[in-house]
């Protein structure tokens, strides 16, 4: 059996650990949304997203299911990235951020229709605990069309954010609490395991069929600095 030579073995230790490095350098992110109809991932629409979130804040397209029209069921996801200009590790420092949703009727595209879009909702701010924004319908409540997101940032001095993760639900008869679906969370985008984006799981309302509002979720682990 042949073995290794100890400068063959530092070399494999070297290449290793900076490809686990170069893995692991997630230190930007952006939110991702999509639509589906029927069963869950079913007619599924494009995925839309945020901008990054050091790009500056910004709303995502908005996103329906393969004919925009009436759909049944969302997920909800984060990607990161690895962006050269920032530090490697994923550590947002003395910014606060939230996610906020808006929801729209009678839109045929990434366009929307503004005519028919109700109230954008957000969650709490990080810094106040973060959680659920409030439920989000379109102009009449009433089987919207397409959704959007965006990532909304503020200064907090002496808040740093070490992970994060995002949640959506949704249910029907405008803001029933008896229509709602099971509210579906991404896994948290750094966490132990080697990975750049997590989805969450399909969420639909109480029968899967036509919702009315939607309400998205944030979390985060804080830190020190």
């Amino acid at each position: 059996m042949r073995t290794l030579s100890p400068s063959l073995v530092c070399l494999t230790t070297t290449v290793s650990f900076i490809l686990q490095t170069t893995v692991h350098a997630i230190n930007d992110f952006r939110v991702g949304i999509q639509l589906c109809d029927g069963n869950a991932g079913a007619n599924i629409g494009a995925v839309q997203y945020t901008p990054f979130l050091y790009d500056g804040n910004g709303w995502s397209l908005w996103a329906g299911d393969s004919n925009y029209y009436d759909p049944d069921g969302i997920r909800i996801g984060l990607f990161g990235r690895n962006n050269n200009a920032l530090p490697p590790q994923f550590r947002l420092e003395n910014i606060d951020i939230r996610l906020c949703v808006q929801v729209t009727d009678h839109a045929s595209n990434t366009a929307g229709n503004a005519a028919e879009q109700g109230s954008m909702q957000c969650t709490p701010w990080a810094g106040d605990g973060a959680g659920w924004s409030a439920w989000a319908g379109d102009s009449n409540w009433y089987d919207f069309d397409a959704v959007r997101v965006k990532l909304e940032t503020r200064e907090n001095a002496g808040l740093v954010i070490a992970d994060i993760k995002v949640g959506v639900q949704l249910t029907d008869s405008k803001t029933s609490t008896s229509k709602m679906g099971v509210p579906q969370e991404s896994s948290w985008l750094i966490g132990n395991q080697v990975q750049t984006s997590t989805w969450s799981e399909w969420a639909g309302d109480s029968n899967w069929y036509d919702p009315d509002s939607v309400r998205v979720y944030l979390a985060v682990e804080k830190a020190f600095l």
